[in-house]
């Protein structure tokens, strides 16, 4: 087997938009030439020191690209951390507000101190659940988007009864439950504003107009996202640009779980099947 690279783990801090700090880390291998950027967006809930996460990171960098995880700045996570200890900030975060995040992260690789390890012309998104909603809405004013990988996508943001959004509407806040914990996460009235301001074919609409390669993979076994949300993505794409990928046996994290206790068979194929088709499409 051939010895895989030394992978460079490095952290950067950001100010967003209201000077909240974005947490990005950054796995890269030695190289002295620039390599393809591939972003991960996680989603809701989601971290990036969430169980698989930083393996998946690594091992895509293992194939000569530079892997960004991104902790919005509103994510809850703070310092870099392995867990969501800031609740007051998840009821502050919003689809387009981590569309924000994003821009401002890419910003800062346009730098001159990453212009040698960084190749902006070849810009991979990855998103997972709704992370994969917001690297679809990030296309829609971002040239710089070479390809999206979505996993156990999203098709739509507004996935809630007309009573729950009464009832946010008169409270402010809507809660999601975390199981794993315990906590209670609250969004926020901007969220709300946002979702409810999105047509209910706006991230297919902006996935039409995106004509780049796209990848999407999901477990035949998530019960947390529709299947047929994939599906429906997948034929807005098309064959010509799409390749859909079904991890049989897979559930919405293909088996991984948090803290981090060991890969799977599923997530291993959803692995390769990401390397391959990264390593395939340009």
């Amino acid at each position: 087997m051939r010895n895989q690279p030394e992978i460079i783990e490095e952290k950067i801090t950001l100010p967003s938009e209201d000077e909240i700090p974005i947490w990005l880390t950054v796995w890269r291998p030695k190289a002295d030439h620039p390599l393809p950027l591939v972003v991960l967006l996680p989603g809701t809930k989601g971290f990036t020191r969430w169980g698989s996460f930083p393996y998946i990171c690594e091992r895509i960098a293992q194939t000569g690209k530079v892997v960004v995880g991104v902790d919005y700045s509103c994510s809850g996570v703070v310092d870099f951390g392995s867990d969501i200890t800031r609740i007051d900030l998840v009821e502050k975060d919003s689809p387009l507000r981590e569309v924000g995040d994003i821009k401002l992260s890419l910003d800062a690789l346009c730098k001159p101190d990453w212009a040698d390890k960084v190749n902006l012309s070849d810009v991979t998104l990855l998103g997972h659940s709704r992370g994969s909603g917001v690297a679809i809405l990030i296309t829609e004013n971002d040239k710089r988007i070479s390809r999206l990988i979505l996993w156990a996508a999203v098709s739509r943001f507004n996935r809630y009864t007309s009573e729950q959004i009464e009832k946010w509407k008169e409270s402010g806040h809507h809660n999601v439950p975390n199981t794993r914990t315990g906590q209670d996460y609250f969004l926020g009235r901007r969220f709300l504003d946002e979702i409810l301001s999105f047509s209910e074919s706006k991230l297919k609409d902006t996935l039409r107009f995106f004509a780049r390669p796209v990848l999407i993979i999901y477990g035949d076994k998530d019960t947390s996202v529709p299947t047929t949300e994939s599906e429906e993505l997948f034929v807005t794409v098309g064959p010509h640009l799409g390749k859909i990928v079904v991890i049989e046996g897979g559930d919405h994290t293909f088996g991984a779980k948090h803290p981090w206790a060991g890969t799977t068979p599923q997530l291993e194929e959803a692995i390769s099947s990401t390397i391959e088709w990264l390593n395939q499409t340009k």
